[in-house]
């Protein structure tokens, strides 16, 4: 009898430990890019920016991402801005900007320093794009969201930052501590987004300090990353004029579809002063 249970206590635990595990190499979505899989959830979509009391309380404090249809074409960037255009200032010869080898980001690679002028004479043609403090001659062009226009807010951004690319562009699955609006003046971007707030503990950031993944986004390995098979995906699909907010510690990975420029404000707003600022009650 004793060794009969002991038998059956085995093949309970043979089948617990691998009879009961999920074989990820047949998963459909495993060794493809990410957001290939699972269930995929639309970003809501508004076409004009909410005032900052309905922004702050819907969005910020509930940590929902929102995409603005036509909110980029308040900025004069959205009509002003081409090679021609952006190659023309005297300024740019002088600019010195930050150049990205290889559209795939790699960050193990270091970055070129280049005038802004030559960046954009050559970024057409090369593996090359660009992520820099945008330059202040460019600054009149990219105007503040209507959302952020509480008393004081300006003071509070982090970084005014621009990306251009030729297309192509395939970012790390990242997260910023910061709260992102991303404006696109020009080309087309798609973005898979991963709610923190649920899905922390499926998510391995193995770069802590610069709160990135090592995952190869275009053949998301589920052996070794096994949390994003059990995550859902927030998709959005940005146009010529459209702006996104991403709320602080999303996770994210955006790909250029073609040739893009776009524009982000981070701000570093801790909630309390949002609300203060903004003329919201403070809780």
């Amino acid at each position: 009898m004793a060794f009969k249970y002991i038998w059956c206590c085995c093949m309970f635990l043979c089948y617990f430990v691998y009879g009961n595990s999920e074989d990820l190499t047949t998963h459909p979505g495993h060794l493809k890019p990410i957001g290939s899989h699972g269930e995929i959830l639309n970003v809501e979509s508004m076409d004009y920016f909410p005032d900052p009391g309905v922004f702050f309380t819907n969005f910020v404090h509930g940590s929902k991402p929102l995409v603005v249809r036509g909110g980029a074409k308040i900025s004069p960037a959205y009509s002003l801005w081409t090679d021609e255009y952006l190659g023309n200032f005297e300024e740019g010869k002088k600019e010195i900007v930050v150049v990205e080898q290889a559209k795939k980001e790699n960050r193990t690679l270091s970055p070129e320093e280049v005038p802004f002028t030559e960046f954009v004479q050559r970024y057409r043609n090369e593996d090359i794009y660009l992520v820099n403090d945008l330059p202040e001659f460019l600054s009149k062009d990219v105007f503040l969201p209507p959302s952020l226009l509480c008393q004081d807010v300006v003071d509070y951004l982090l970084a005014k930052l621009m990306w251009f690319s030729n297309g192509g562009t395939k970012s790390v699955l990242h997260y910023d501590s910061a709260e992102n609006i991303n404006c696109l003046f020009a080309g087309a971007k798609k973005l898979y987004l991963i709610d923190p707030n649920k899905y922390s503990d499926k998510v391995t950031i193995e770069n802590v300090k610069s709160a990135y993944s090592d995952v190869d986004v275009e053949r998301v390995d589920f052996v070794k990353y096994p949390g994003l098979a059990k995550v859902e995906y927030h998709y959005v699909e940005m146009q010529p004029g459209d702006c996104l907010y991403i709320p602080y510690g999303w996770y994210g990975d955006d790909i250029a579809i073609s040739c893009s420029y776009t524009c982000g404000l981070r701000c570093g707003l801790a909630e309390v002063y949002w609300r203060s600022l903004c003329g919201l009650s403070v809780v």
